[in-house]
């Protein structure tokens, strides 16, 4: 029986790319889907931003990242209630009054996708991507009126760089800098690997681009490169996650002087990692000032591994209910729209620095005008 599995292997890695995907795809999926037969459902209620109204979120399975919707939401961390477990189709029928709720979340893969865009929920990606195009020059990256802000600021502290590969260096970084930072600006939310992860990609494909103040190491981005010509910025991190670092704009200067080094180095693109799915998304704006531009996640290989058939979700609005589309006003999402990308909100402010985005070609669309249901008034 080894034998045979070890022979299908030999003939599943020796098969062209373009006959294996869709087969791995469709195995993963129907996997994925038995695996997620029944889920389980959690239920959190509370007020929202508007201080008077409450909104209900029910999100079924377990994705670390439903943590980020309900701080967005209701702008704190809540505990929501389990409630039971439910099937695929009890979720799908959405029949069920033990699945009511102003809005809903629920995990998909390519093979039951179609059957939640039929019935009406938006798919949205669990995060979004943000890379640069290093073939534009620099001074048209960093036109917009916000990253020259950031750029007055910077000259002023006279930092200088070193690219640093140590193990001793990385140790530092991580314990000195990227922890803190983690645990203090994503105290929502917070996820950091163990060292040993790091240090396993620092060693084979990674780098420090270091900050300086003086003789003081005051700040550092993990790089790692990446095929076809792509740097990747991996973390970001700065002493003691300081304000006053902070304040002297370590993070900008890091990142302005990566997007020379980069494209002095020959790279074309500039991959500044993922993002939340939401159009406010403090973090995914500061990357839009600096140039980048927003793209689905995809589904592909990495090192022969297929990723990418969990990186969206359902999404279920009860647009009867006033708290539905008051959650939506103030948290515009980004949706995937077959292959494109576009932002849904219910009036909604746009973020100026989203105007980049809406003038190359992704939508906003505001449901309030689009939305054909019969609304009570």
């Amino acid at each position: 029986m080894k034998s045979f599995k070890s022979l299908l292997k030999q003939l599943h890695d020796a098969t062209p790319t373009k006959f294996r995907y869709p087969l791995d795809v469709a195995a993963a999926s129907m996997q994925d889907t038995l695996q997620n037969w029944r889920m389980p459902a959690y239920y959190v209620r509370a007020s929202l931003h508007d201080g008077h109204s409450e909104g209900t979120i029910l999100y079924l399975g377990e994705r670390p990242q439903y943590k980020s919707w309900i701080y967005n939401f209701f702008g704190r961390n809540i505990e929501p209630n389990y409630i039971g477990n439910f099937s695929l189709p009890q979720i799908i029928r959405g029949n069920n009054p033990a699945l009511m709720a102003d809005i809903i979340l629920c995990p998909i893969n390519p093979l039951t996708l179609p059957l939640f865009v039929r019935c009406g929920w938006k798919i949205i990606p669990l995060h979004v991507l943000s890379r640069i195009d290093l073939t534009k020059p620099l001074d048209v990256l960093a036109s917009s009126r916000d990253a020259k802000n950031e750029l007055r600021i910077i000259r002023k502290s006279d930092y200088r760089f070193q690219e640093l590969r140590s193990e001793e260096a990385l140790k530092e970084f991580y314990y000195e800098m990227l922890k803190p930072t983690v645990m203090q600006r994503h105290s929502e939310n917070p996820f950091l690997s163990d060292i040993e992860s790091y240090m396993q990609l620092y060693k084979t494909k990674g780098f420090l681009l270091a900050a300086y103040l003086g003789s003081e190491w005051v700040g550092a981005n993990l790089l790692h490169t990446s095929k076809h010509g792509t740097l990747v910025s991996a973390n970001v991190g700065w002493r003691g996650a300081s304000d006053e670092l902070m304040k002297k704009r370590v993070v900008s200067a890091l990142l302005y002087e990566l997007i020379k080094r980069a494209s002095e180095y020959g790279f074309h693109t500039l991959d500044l990692g993922s993002s939340n799915p939401f159009a406010s998304d403090g973090p995914l704006n500061y990357k839009l000032k600096w140039g980048a531009n927003i793209e689905l996640p995809e589904i592909g290989y990495v090192d022969r591994h297929l990723l990418g058939i969990k990186a969206f979700i359902a999404v279920h609005f009860n647009f009867s209910s006033t708290s539905a589309r008051l959650m939506l006003q103030n948290t515009p999402l980004f949706e995937k729209n077959e292959a494109n990308l576009r932002v849904i909100g219910w009036n909604s402010v746009m973020p100026s620095t989203l105007q980049r985005q809406i003038d190359n070609g992704i939508p906003w669309i505001n449901l309030a005008e689009t939305h054909h249901m019969e609304l009570p008034t």
